[in-house]
């Protein structure tokens, strides 16, 4: 576990110790995803804080996807449930699982699609001290989570739904999100568009960071990089994208370890080159 961990681990309990977690009686918190489903009054899973790399340090790179997806828990939270890793399950399950299986229960980065695009983003901006020998090197030298703290149950039903547009739930994660950035103190934060392009994100986003002393952080919008957002720049040919030639270096071998086609992928590659 990094110093940095550490010391969001506990920043993440005061932060629910705070709110009377687990009870929370004075928060309605029924769409958040419980430990068990068929009992609404039972215990939520509480947040996790970003992967942190062992080679991280401030002024870093940190990347936001748009929000956890419990939905699909199992048993593999239920044998943490217990533990700090519960609130490090990021990194838990990268020790676990990364270098056999890419599992870092983040979806777009355990398949690729996002770990590829921040990559890019840095190797554009030129950013120092990172290292694009293998997806593994990366993560380690970077900090990547989830803006929307929670897994979404809006219905009960144990059926995750994404919240990035929808400030009412986003909201419950600003205190995390401060979290966060105070600790990590990151150069850069790329983010999904959708929640940036949310006025009252944008504002309080652009507020803390002059706050704590970060003007000079910059922040990188893009589309969530998933398969559904690929196949409609793939196939829609009303979208305008440069069709400049993409030279990605190292991320050549990445696609392939990862199984990604270049040709499916290369639309996001064009369409980062104009985000950026």
């Amino acid at each position: 576990m990094t110093k940095f961990s550490e010391k969001l681990i506990n920043e993440y309990k005061e932060v629910l110790g705070k709110k009377g977690y687990p009870k929370l009686k004075d928060i309605d918190f029924s769409w958040v995803q419980k430990w068990t489903e068929a009992n609404e009054n039972d215990e939520f899973i509480p947040p996790t804080v970003p992967f942190v790399g062992y080679n991280y340090t401030e002024g870093g790179v940190l990347i936001y996807a748009s929000a956890e997806n419990l939905s699909n828990k199992g048993t593999h939270l239920e044998c943490i449930r217990s533990s700090d890793n519960i609130y490090n399950r990021h990194r838990y399950a990268f020790r676990k699982f990364f270098d056999k299986e890419k599992r870092v229960w983040c979806q777009p980065i355990c398949d690729g699609k996002l770990t590829i695009a921040g990559a890019y983003i840095c190797k554009k901006r030129s950013i120092k001290n990172l290292s694009y020998k293998s997806p593994n090197d990366f993560l380690n030298n970077i900090a990547f989570g989830n803006f929307g703290k929670f897994s979404i149950d809006e219905n009960g039903n144990g059926k995750n739904k994404d919240y990035a547009s929808r400030l009412k739930f986003l909201e419950h994660s600003l205190d995390y999100v401060k979290k966060d950035i105070c600790t990590l103190r990151p150069n850069l934060i790329i983010m999904p568009k959708t929640i940036y392009g949310l006025k009252t994100i944008s504002k309080w986003l652009k507020n803390l960071l002059d706050e704590i002393g970060l003007t000079e952080t910059e922040i990188i919008t893009i589309y969530q990089i998933n398969t559904q957002t690929i196949n409609l720049f793939f196939n829609n040919k009303n979208i305008s994208i440069n069709d400049e030639v993409v030279n990605i270096g190292e991320l050549e071998n990445w696609l392939i370890e990862y199984g990604i086609k270049k040709d499916w992928y290369n639309p996001i590659f064009r369409y980062l080159n104009e985000r950026i």
